[in-house]
């Protein structure tokens, strides 16, 4: 909003006409209205604010007349204001109610308030409205406020600044909505939380279709279905437990056979080891006992005319034990 020149007469503390041109005050850049107390500050936002919405910030909207007490008797209450907001120059003529002489006889009477909204368009003022509604919607529109906010965050002088710093979040937050536009962002905050609650409902359904199959296929198969599942596999070996060990009648007739339960321990020398089962194998059941092969077992071998002697003790196997030659 950008206010070019406002005109009062026989209104507040003026009985005249008097007219501020706020375009000459404001190639300057900022301007102060300032003088004694009683000279008329605080008529002219008066004026300003009337011209806008019809009524007066605070507790002087109230009062029992706008006009001028000491204006002439027939001189009536007006104020004028042109002013531009979002691009549209209007020109807003308003007179408050007040109490006239009677043209026959004594006595007064009350002339009602008026308002004249127009429009500049091309090269003349071209009228809008002069109902008094209609006028207030299209001022509020344009601005974003209505009288109450705008005297709180634009009439500082009025003291009504003050109540908005004391009012309450709600009564906040509806003004700044408005100053701001935030109104995208309020829609956007109630889509998500709509959606939220509709998914939030179709997983509950959802889950509630799955429990109540599960409960059928139990109905459906009865106590013994735990009993006709297959076993579960043997738990995988950990430092906690001991390993197994492969039974003697099940190692292999030669320790460099493959898949051989005898194998080289530390000290070099064929000895029984933990039988790790190999790939496509499947390890021992915990459930069998499985009896552990001796630490270890020396063979000695002696060489004697030629050939090689038998170990000392063989290896066991299905067929039973079975001696180890060769030739030199």
């Amino acid at each position: 909003m950008r206010p070019h020149r406002l005109s009062l007469t026989a209104f507040g503390s003026f009985p005249g006409t008097e007219t501020v041109d706020f375009d000459a005050l404001a190639q300057a850049g900022l301007f102060l209205v300032h003088g004694p107390t009683g000279a008329g500050k605080t008529t002219i936002l008066d004026a300003l604010c009337f011209a806008l919405y019809g009524q007066v910030p605070g507790q002087r909207n109230s009062a029992r007349s706008l006009r001028c007490d000491h204006a002439p008797a027939g001189a009536g209450p007006s104020v004028t204001l042109e002013v531009t907001i979002r691009g549209r120059l209007l020109r807003i003529q308003r007179s408050p109610t007040w109490q006239r002489p009677k043209r026959r006889g004594a006595g007064v009477t009350e002339e009602k308030p008026k308002v004249i909204v127009s429009e500049w368009q091309g090269s003349d003022w071209r009228g809008l409205t002069t109902r008094l509604d209609e006028a207030g919607d299209l001022v509020g529109g344009l601005l974003g406020m209505n009288a109450a906010q705008f005297c709180q965050v634009a009439m500082l002088p009025q003291g009504d600044f003050a109540k908005f710093l004391r009012a309450d979040g709600d009564e906040r937050a509806k003004l700044l909505e408005r100053l701001f536009s935030v109104k995208v962002f309020t829609q956007a905050e109630s889509w998500l939380a709509e959606h939220r609650k509709l998914a939030g409902r179709e997983a509950q359904e959802l889950r509630q279709q799955v429990d109540f199959a599960i409960s059928r296929v139990e109905e459906a198969a009865g106590p013994d279905l735990i009993a006709t599942l297959p076993p579960q596999p043997a738990a995988a070996h950990t430092t906690d437990s001991p390993p197994s060990f492969a039974p003697q009648s099940e190692a292999p007739s030669r320790p460099d056979a493959p898949g051989s339960s005898v194998r080289p321990n530390r000290s070099g020398h064929p000895g029984a080891v933990p039988a790790w089962p190999d790939a496509g194998t499947s390890a021992p059941s915990a459930a069998t006992p499985v009896p552990p092969q001796p630490a270890s077992e020396e063979t000695a071998f002696k060489m004697a005319g030629g050939g090689v002697a038998s170990p000392a003790a063989g290896s066991a196997s299905r067929g039973g034990h079975v001696g180890s030659e060769g030739k030199s």
